[in-house]
């Protein structure tokens, strides 16, 4: 599971880049989406 996390915690700071440049309102959601899937992850 750690691993999943850390994963997610990369493609998160992927976005923040993507962020930067144009993609605002599409990473702003998605990095919401994770966020919350990160934390039903421990559940299964």
């Amino acid at each position: 599971m750690k691993h999943i996390i850390e994963e997610l915690d990369h493609f998160l700071d992927f976005l923040k880049e993507i962020e930067e440049v144009t993609w605002q309102p599409y990473c702003a959601i998605a990095e919401y989406s994770l966020k919350n899937a990160a934390l039903w992850i421990p559940l299964f």
